[in-house]
């Protein structure tokens, strides 16, 4: 309405101005605006439901929970159907924006909340973190108003994960813990697993892992509890990541095949299959089994390119050509290292969804380097390591390990350089 009556108003200024109008006809002019303002105040309820209702249904699309179940009542495949889903969150975004505006000058702070809520796995999918961060902190702001404490909860774990995937991980452990003190007051106990899983990974980011084994196996007791198996393959995930990155191979190999077990037999959702395979990859990769650890991440890749996530395309190429690598392809290795980077600085870049992969083009150049060292070309691999310190996030395991390797390099140049001018 306020767009109509504005346009009016110009209209008026430059009819009195130029005398384009006669004051009949001005007067002619503002009951028309006043008539299409009207009608146009009379249908913004309307727009609203129709993307409130549209979101969530398209959202159900995306859900692995429910898209089977709509595929069998339906009849069709469950890939159709999250195909459609993605499709419709991208043409249609700009206008379920608009719809969460224009519920916001109604002050309808609960279908604020429902469409956003509905926006959360398509941004997730898309790696549209920036775009997620500010959807959360707008329906955060209308579950405030509105007075719900469950509402508020759910955000704050979902800014919790945002602020991770952004590289903020210190700041995402406050909004974590915010969920998970609320739930526990709430006595909800869905929320108090998902809040718990989400500080997990938030203190695996920090390389604090007994903090993060102790909310995995957490979560993973309370998602079994509400028999939700795509928590519970999640938790698994989680612990298996935790267990690889102390080395303890055999107990990840175990949780890790048991979280693909359960999400090939009872999820079925390619995006999180896609993951558990990546992860196992990394198990296989460090006990040497190359072939086995090549070929699951082979079939991660192929899932990422059919859904089109090109965060997880970055991170399979970065893993492949970490396996040619020790394999001594380095020609190969260095082809995939590229693609991946390619993929992570397009990620990177301030485009349509305004994604973030700095960290993982850190770990790109951190494997660089490493190929380089590897065939002494000891200067390109100390520049390839400073650009990795560029980009990884200062408070990680890597950025301490890279930190160490340039220094180790630049001790050993140094005395090389030493010895041959003594020389």
């Amino acid at each position: 309405m306020e767009t109509v009556y504005s346009d009016y108003l110009l209209i008026e200024e430059v009819g009195n101005i130029s005398g384009l109008f006669t004051p009949e006809e001005l007067r002619e002019l503002r009951e028309d605006f006043e008539e299409i303002s009207s009608i146009y105040e009379r249908l913004i309820p309307s727009f609203i439901k129709t993307y409130l209702d549209e979101t969530n249904i398209k959202d159900d699309y995306l859900n692995p929970k429910l898209r089977s179940k709509l595929a069998n009542e339906f009849n069709r495949s469950e890939e159709e159907l999250e195909r459609e889903g993605l499709d419709f969150f991208q043409a249609e975004l700009p206008n379920i924006k608009r719809a969460i505006k224009k519920a916001d000058s109604k002050k309808q702070w609960s279908s604020i909340i429902d469409i956003c809520d509905s926006l959360i796995t398509f941004y997730n999918v898309r790696t549209y973190w920036e775009d997620l961060e500010e959807t959360l902190q707008t329906a955060l702001t209308a579950a405030k108003k509105d007075k719900n404490k469950v509402a508020e909860a759910r955000i704050y774990n979902n800014i919790a994960h945002t602020s991770r995937l952004l590289g903020r991980a210190k700041e995402g452990i406050d909004y974590g813990l915010n969920s998970y003190d609320i739930f526990c007051s709430l006595k909800n106990t869905e929320g108090k697993a998902e809040s718990s899983y989400t500080l997990g990974y938030l203190y695996r980011s920090l390389g604090e892992w007994e903090d993060s084994i102790k909310y995995f196996e957490n979560c993973l007791s309370l998602f079994k509890q509400l028999e939700d198996f795509v928590g519970e393959a999640g938790a698994l995930d989680g612990l298996g990541q935790v267990y690889t990155k102390q080395e303890n191979l055999d107990e990840a190999e175990k949780v890790l095949e048991e979280s693909l077990r359960i999400k090939e037999e009872k999820v079925g959702d390619r995006f999180q299959i896609s993951i558990t395979l990546n992860n196992l990859g990394k198990v296989y990769k460090i006990k040497g089994n190359l072939e086995k650890a090549k070929n699951l991440f082979e079939r991660s890749l192929k899932i990422k390119q059919q859904i089109e996530d090109r965060q997880g395309q970055g991170v399979s190429y970065n893993e492949l050509g970490v396996i040619y690598r020790l394999m001594k392809d380095y020609k190969q290795a260095l082809e995939y290292f590229e693609k991946s980077l390619d993929i992570k600085k397009e990620v990177s870049s301030s485009g349509t969804g305004k994604a973030t992969d700095n960290h993982g083009e850190g770990l790109t150049f951190m494997e660089i380097g490493t190929l380089y060292e590897e065939t002494d070309k000891h200067e390109k691999a100390l520049i390839n390591w400073k650009n990795a310190l560029e980009k990884l996030n200062n408070y990680s395991p890597e950025f301490t390990r890279v930190t160490n390797y340039i220094k180790s390099l630049e001790a050993q140049m140094q005395q090389k350089a030493t010895r041959k001018s003594y020389n």
